[in-house]
């Protein structure tokens, strides 16, 4: 209990919000689902799937969630009710029982943006993520906010994928944290980086999983030879936020 209170406080004062959501579900949570989820039950979908050529296919749609979307290396794994903080437009107000997506990127090739339509009944869902590492998980929120409904699932596919690869640039710069809200960024070549670019999610390290489609990313501009920067990102907190990609130019 005075752990789950560190973590309510310190992501207060970041101005986050995801600990009144961890809170707020603790007791409700499902046996291997993140505490701000609420335990839901599967439906059973005939699966539609749709989406552009992927270097590495999972097969066929499943009848039921979770079901792998064709042509992609993504599995839609459930749908779930979300109470938390609104990530997927920065604004981050509170929201109550919005329809979340778990999906989760199986290939080793990271995904720079996917849109998947789930459609219930009458009425269809949307979920964007940008940045899905190779491997991961990430719990969208819907994009209209939409309640979460127990209807069954009449289909489920991949509208849009454009694969990517992105990594820390291991010869270029070295990345590290300095203290909880600060990296820094060392320029490892003798010539100077014209624009360095961090890009980092929101990140639940004691379930591994990333939340929301939104990607924030922090900009360095003309780091020199050797130097190294300190830098403060936007939202950006050790075990709570979790680098995916840096580019440099």
């Amino acid at each position: 209990m005075k752990r789950l209170w560190w973590v309510t406080a310190v992501v207060f004062l970041l101005g986050i919000g995801v600990g009144k959501g961890i809170d707020g579900w603790q007791q409700q949570r499902e046996p291997g689902l993140p505490v701000f989820v609420q335990n839901t039950d599967p439906t059973q979908p005939e699966t539609e799937a749709a989406g552009q050529t992927q270097p590495e296919p999972t097969g066929e749609p499943e009848s039921m969630l979770p079901c792998s979307l064709r042509y992609t290396t993504l599995v839609a794994q459930k749908l779930v009710s979300y109470e938390g903080p609104y990530l997927e437009s920065g604004t981050e107000e509170n929201v109550v029982d919005v329809a979340a997506l778990l999906l989760t990127n199986t290939g080793t090739i990271g995904i720079e943006y996917t849109q998947i339509v789930v459609t219930q009944g009458s009425r269809e869902l949307y979920f964007d993520a940008t940045y899905i590492p190779p491997r991961s998980t990430v719990l969208l929120l819907e994009e209209n906010r939409s309640d979460y409904l127990s209807d069954e699932v009449t289909s489920c596919r991949c509208r849009t994928v454009v694969p990517g690869t992105f990594d820390q640039e291991p010869r270029t710069i070295t990345l590290r944290e300095k203290d909880m809200c600060t990296l820094e960024v060392t320029n490892l070549t003798d010539q100077p980086l014209s624009c360095v670019r961090v890009f980092y999610k929101h990140h639940m390290g004691q379930d591994d999983l990333y939340l929301g489609g939104l990607t924030y990313s922090a900009v360095i501009q003309n780091l020199q030879p050797g130097e190294t920067r300190a830098i403060t990102p936007y939202r950006y907190a050790s075990g709570y936020t979790k680098v995916v990609a840096v580019t440099v130019e």
